[in-house]
């Protein structure tokens, strides 16, 4: 009998006004202050072609005067 691994949907995390920081593309560094911090707009959410819901925040970053759209995986609380 074969096992197959099955993921626990991960739900929304981030509420609107809630300050979030944007993670290193390379992994996550213990290096807090190189990352950028902001403020998540608004919430979407995209399904891929396999029918999974991902969600998108637009992100007003600080000293930036537009916001910008960063899927839920790159960001993190402060």
């Amino acid at each position: 009998m074969q096992m197959t691994k099955t993921a626990d949907r991960v739900g929304q995390r981030f509420q609107i006004g809630a300050r979030v920081i944007e993670a290193n593309a390379f992994g996550k560094s213990k290096d807090t202050f190189s990352r950028r911090r902001g403020t998540v707009q608004s919430v979407t959410t995209k399904k891929n072609k396999r029918g999974s819901e991902n969600f998108y925040y637009d992100v007003l970053w600080d000293g930036h005067q537009h916001p910008t759209n960063r899927v839920q995986h790159r960001l993190s609380s402060i």
